[in-house]
């Protein structure tokens, strides 16, 4: 747990910032401090996300700011324990659920429904379960789906052709037998890895587009692009017709 919510806060914030974060780095830091709390007996050590939020919003923009925030707390713990004793829990929850109301990010949290309706609700249904039953039950909830996703996607992965438009860029469209690029020349895309498990679909929808086209096929490219703009050219196999 520790783990998985400190990497996606320092992935949220170092995005935020158009920072580059060192996953390994991270982890071997968090390793090395919760040893010393075996040792010491002290606090469990974890990438808060209300506390990292804190911290932005103070302007904390380097670790000096660390070292600040310790001092406040030693200073707390040795002059005001006795006054913040009588301080409702309730005004400790409010200022956690006002820092966490303010990381939501609508826009962002949009544009994936757009991209991906899926992922969105996946985002909503662990957001609700984290408040409804506790953060690491939200978390633990959160990886299962997230792999029982993965997993249905890598078995039944998305397909598409990609056509020219009339702007000059590359349209993905339904996989459609009959349906050509261009005159001799088919663009396909597979939404998932090769592996044992969907090979078949993919040599099928080949076999199929092949055939069923309506002039002879002479390239038949595979458009192994990662991002969504769908660059083409990155591996290419040449199919003859066995027309």
């Amino acid at each position: 747990m520790i783990i998985t919510q400190s990497a996606a806060t320092s992935r949220v914030f170092a995005e935020r910032y158009h920072e580059r974060v060192d996953a390994n780095a991270d982890i071997l830091g968090l390793s090395a401090a919760n040893a010393a709390v075996a040792v010491s007996g002290t606090f469990v050590v974890n990438g808060s996300p209300a506390q990292t939020a804190m911290a932005d919003r103070a302007g904390a923009r380097s670790q000096v700011a660390q070292l600040v925030f310790a001092g406040v707390v030693l200073l707390v713990l040795l002059v005001l324990t006795g006054p913040l004793q009588y301080l409702p829990r309730c005004v400790l929850a409010a200022i956690v659920f006002t820092i966490a109301v303010g990381m939501i990010d609508v826009a962002r949290l949009l544009d994936i429904r757009r991209e991906s309706p899926g992922e969105f609700n996946l985002a909503v249904v662990t957001a609700a379960a984290v408040v409804a039953i506790g953060v690491e039950q939200g978390i633990l909830l959160a990886i299962a789906l997230s792999l029982f996703r993965h997993v249905r996607h890598s078995y039944h992965p998305h397909t598409m052709m990609l056509v020219p438009h009339a702007t000059g860029r590359w349209v993905p469209v339904p996989v459609e037998p009959g349906r050509l690029t261009e005159a001799g020349l088919i663009v396909y895309r597979f939404g998932a890895d090769l592996f044992y498990a969907d090979h078949t679909r993919f040599a099928d929808d080949v076999r199929t587009l092949v055939d069923r086209a309506p002039t002879p096929v002479h390239s038949f490219i595979v458009d192994a692009g990662r991002d969504h703009r769908y660059r083409l050219l990155r591996r290419t196999f040449l199919a003859r017709s066995p027309r």
